[in-house]
């Protein structure tokens, strides 16, 4: 039995019958790769590959119709205002080489919850479909990241500027008022709690941000790392005299997320400490 959360807003008939028919093909991937397993194969070894191929095909197909590889062409070609309202899709943001979708619904995660499917099996789903998405992206020049999906749960990040931070559930349960999720809100965070060693990097993999050294200074056994963070962020890290880091360098840290302070933006009340 899933639990993940994926119910439309928007139910008229024309969209139900659209997504009816997004959700037939869904259908047929899923039995496919059910029929695979029962026969001892793996399906993420053969169907990705696939489904990317299909990808990089309709990539070329949409770049050849656009007359452009630039990502504005594909926003036009491909996520229509039809397709927005199909996925329940926000488009946040759009250029040349940038192109920022949030999705809200998908009728493909729907057929594979009326399929019976697991989570785990939608997940896997998920990543073997997204594969032809991927082909896509190729075909523009283009990298997807999925720093949320839907099959996997609702994720939340803390957006800043081109930076992500997930706000890992623990961390989100704190919060006592949801209504500040999708808000712009102030983050804080303690000098101690920013680090630059690959060590902790690799234990806060979804909390790397990176920053512009603007200035260090030795304080005994600690070197102070004065950071820009976009264009206005300025963030302070305390990191070991060992860091190699020099003023002048774009390096990568990473925050303890359990440590996150987070403010109302207009009252400057934590919300979260």
């Amino acid at each position: 039995m899933s639990i993940v959360k994926n119910e439309p807003k928007y139910k008229n008939g024309l969209l139900m019958a659209i997504r009816d028919l997004l959700g037939h093909r869904a259908f047929w991937l899923y039995l496919l790769c059910d029929e695979a397993k029962k026969r001892g194969l793996d399906p993420t070894d053969f169907a990705s590959a696939a489904i990317k191929r299909c990808g990089l095909s309709q990539g070329a197909d949409l770049v050849k119709k656009g007359k452009t590889d630039s990502l504005k062409g594909l926003k036009k070609t491909l996520f229509t205002k039809a397709a927005q309202l199909v996925f329940e899709m926000d488009v946040l943001e759009v250029a040349d080489d940038k192109l920022y979708l949030d999705f809200h619904y998908c009728p493909l995660v729907k057929a594979w919850q009326k399929a019976g499917c697991t989570d785990e099996e939608i997940a896997t789903l998920c990543d073997i479909a997204m594969c032809g998405d991927h082909g896509i992206g190729e075909a523009y020049g283009a990298v997807l990241d999925l720093p949320k999906c839907i099959a996997k749960g609702d994720d939340v990040w803390a957006v800043f500027g081109e930076n992500r931070v997930r706000v890992p559930k623990e961390i989100l349960a704190r919060f006592k008022d949801k209504s500040f999720l999708q808000k712009e809100v102030t983050m804080g965070i303690r000098p101690e709690d920013i680090y630059d060693s690959e060590e902790v990097m690799a234990k806060y993999p979804n909390a790397i941000i990176s920053a512009d050294v603007e200035v260090t200074e030795l304080m005994g056994a600690e070197i102070y790392l004065y950071l820009k963070v976009g264009d206005e962020a300025k963030l302070t890290a305390r990191v070991s005299s060992r860091s190699t880091t020099r003023a002048g360098d774009k390096i990568e840290v990473a925050f303890d997320v359990a440590r996150l302070h987070i403010f109302d933006k207009d009252t400057e009340r934590c919300i979260l400490h």
